[in-house]
C-alpha cells in the first residue's frame, strides 16, 4: 500500500507545503517564500469555497495550475476557456454530468474573494493526489464546514487581486518518501520558518 501511494504521489508531483492566505499573497510575501534556502519550485493560484446551486455540495474551486501541479483527468477535458469547469469525480449526490451548466454560489463575506461569473459548463471530471490518503476533503476556510470536493476553473474567472494560495516544492525532500520521519522533519522545519514570517 505504501509503495502504491509513493508511486501515485510522485507521479502527480504533490507539493511539500501548501499556504492558503485569506488576504492574498502579495509581492513582499512572495519574496519571503522565494527566500527559502531549500526552495525548489513554487506554484501560486486562486482558490475559494462555493456552494453548487440546487445542491448541498460545498466545494473548493481553484484556478487551473500553470505549471507542475497535476490532476488526473478521469473523463472529458480540462478547462481551456473562461466559463468552463472540471469537477471532482467523487462528490456524493452530485446530479450533474459533463455538458451540464452549474451555478456557483459564493460563500463568506470577504469582499476580496470573488468570481467574475457564477455559471460554468462542466467539461471534465478530475481526481486530485491531495486527497488520495484522506477520506475527507478538508474544511472550508470561510465557513468551517466540511468540504464535499473541489473543482478547477480558469484563472481569469477569479476577481481576486493577489494569488491566495501557494504550493511549494523543497529540494531536500526529493530523496525521502513522504511517509518517513526524515521527510516530515524537513517539511515541519520549513513550515515553522514560514509561519514565523507571515
Amino acid at each position: 500500500m505504501r509503495k502504491t501511494a509513493d508511486y501515485y504521489l510522485n507521479k502527480y508531483d504533490l507539493e511539500d507545503i501548501k499556504i492558503i492566505s485569506s488576504h492574498g499573497i502579495d509581492e513582499n510575501e512572495m519574496k519571503i517564500i522565494n527566500s527559502i534556502e531549500d526552495l525548489a519550485s513554487i506554484n501560486v493560484g486562486y482558490q475559494m469555497d462555493v456552494n453548487i446551486d440546487e445542491t448541498k455540495n460545498l466545494i473548493s474551486v481553484e484556478s487551473i495550475p500553470e505549471s507542475w501541479v497535476k490532476y488526473e483527468l478521469v473523463d472529458g477535458s480540462y478547462p481551456k476557456d473562461s466559463g468552463e469547469i472540471a469537477v471532482d469525480n467523487s462528490i456524493e449526490n452530485f446530479p450533474y454530468k459533463i455538458g451540464d451548466e452549474i451555478t456557483l454560489v459564493q460563500k463568506g463575506n470577504n469582499p476580496s474573494l470573488k468570481l467574475k461569473r457564477d455559471k460554468f459548463k462542466i467539461v471534465g471530471l478530475i481526481s486530485s493526489p491531495e486527497y488520495i490518503l484522506k477520506s475527507e476533503k478538508g474544511v472550508s476556510s470561510l465557513t468551517g464546514s466540511q468540504l464535499d470536493g473541489y473543482a478547477l476553473i480558469m484563472p481569469e474567472d477569479f476577481d481576486i487581486l493577489y494569488p491566495n494560495f501557494a504550493r511549494i516544492h523543497l529540494n531536500s525532500t526529493k530523496k525521502f518518501s513522504p511517509f518517513t520521519s526524515e521527510y516530515r522533519a524537513i517539511v515541519d522545519n520549513n513550515t515553522f520558518l514560514l509561519r514565523g514570517s507571515f
